[in-house]
């Protein structure tokens, strides 16, 4: 009995800060600002423009809402943080969408929500949210918009190329998984 109430403390202990969310949701956010103006007007790839930003101030706005709504100490439930998790995944799907799908170099920032979730959810939630992962990885190998090239021209890649990636980053997200989960578990029992 007693090890079950120093399991569900070091759970306790794990969830997620709404501000450890804001805050990396801040870092994505001004991270996919800066690459997306880097590749539009840097490199000088035609991109939909509007259409990224849309999408980058959803998570904005997003993270005033939930600055408002809680304060900076809350701590999430575990369905609160798996929502939102989840909202950062269908999020980055939607800029791979419009950005070139699995083609596009950032696609392997797929992990980072799986890795928040691994060290701080349960098993299943980070389960559920791998499976939302893979789902989205599968639909954006074959529907996106073209991947950003110079103009009057396409850079196709190879099927077999995408097929890569995509089991790259299931497979890694598997890992991270297992990994990142263990790891939680040990510190965990080390604070207990």
């Amino acid at each position: 009995m007693l090890e079950n109430l120093n399991f569900e403390w070091g759970r306790s202990a794990r969830r997620l800060r709404v501000d450890t969310l804001i805050r990396l949701r801040w870092m994505a956010v001004i991270g996919q600002s800066i690459t997306v103006l880097s590749v539009h007007f840097g490199l000088g790839f035609s991109l939909p423009i509007a259409s990224c930003f849309f999408a980058i101030a959803l998570s904005a706005a997003l993270n005033l809402a939930l600055r408002l709504r809680f304060p900076l100490n809350h701590r999430l439930e575990e369905s609160s943080a798996s929502i939102l998790l989840a909202y950062d995944v269908l999020q980055l799907s939607l800029l791979l969408w419009l950005t070139g799908g699995l083609a596009n170099p950032f696609s392997i920032l797929f992990l980072a929500p799986v890795m928040i979730s691994a060290v701080s959810l349960s098993g299943i939630r980070t389960l559920m949210l791998a499976v939302l992962m893979s789902i989205s990885a599968t639909i954006l190998a074959f529907f996106h918009l073209p991947i950003p090239w110079e103009a009057g021209q396409t850079m196709q890649l190879p099927m077999l190329y995408i097929v890569g990636i995509w089991i790259s980053i299931i497979l890694g997200a598997g890992f991270t998984w297992i990994y990142a989960s263990r790891v939680a578990r040990e510190i965990g029992r080390a604070h207990v």
